[in-house]
This record gives C-alpha cells, sequence and structure tokens, in this order.
C-alpha cells in the first residue's frame, strides 16, 4: 500500500464512522444474489458521498470496498424511493465519475 492511499469497508453499523476510518475488518453477513435483486425503499438525503455510501451500505446489508480517498470532495444525491442494490448505488454514484462494481454476492467495490 503506498502512503496516503488505504482501504475501507462500508459495513453495517458503520454509520457513525467516516469512510477514512472505516478500514477495520468484520466478518461478513451474508447476503444472496436474489436479495440483492429485492427492491428495498431507501430515503437518504443529499450530501458528502463517503457518509451517504456508508448510510447505503449499512442499510442495504452490503459490504462496499475501495480507496477512500475515491470519494474525497464529492456529493451525492438524494435516495428517496425502492431500488434495488445496484440501481441505488448507480443513483448514488451518479455525476461523480465512480462505479460500484459487484465481486461477489453483497460485496462491491469502489472504482
Amino acid at each position: 500500500m503506498s502512503s496516503g492511499s488505504f482501504s475501507f469497508v462500508l459495513r453495517p453499523l458503520a454509520l457513525a464512522v467516516p469512510l477514512a476510518f472505516a478500514a477495520l475488518g468484520v466478518l461478513p453477513l451474508p447476503t444472496s444474489a436474489a436479495s440483492e435483486q429485492i427492491q428495498q425503499h431507501y430515503d437518504i438525503p443529499a450530501g458528502p458521498l463517503a457518509s451517504r455510501l456508508s448510510q447505503f451500505a449499512a442499510e442495504a446489508g452490503i459490504y462496499l470496498a475501495g480507496a477512500a480517498s475515491l470519494a474525497d470532495d464529492k456529493h451525492s444525491q438524494a435516495l428517496r424511493g425502492s431500488y434495488g442494490v445496484e440501481e441505488a448505488l448507480a443513483s448514488l454514484l451518479a455525476g461523480s465519475g465512480l462505479e460500484a462494481v459487484r465481486v461477489d454476492s453483497g460485496r462491491y467495490e469502489l472504482r
């Protein structure tokens, strides 16, 4: 790992932990591919991308990993309504130049 760069993991119960400090590992909660396609209702206000992604990951029960610096100085639009996981991630990341790529069931990488 180069200096100034580290990985982060967004996970349930991490709402109060800033993205830059979310590098601690935990055991994953199982998430099936079918549950990722189920639409869930979200009411996430617009704001700093890092905190909105953390809130979304906790509510959706997914893990989101990537370099913390990717979300620096970026903002997210509000996410209100019913969405599947991938659709919600795309909406939160719209206009940021970033994407979330599914790497496994319930696990995504921010790029």
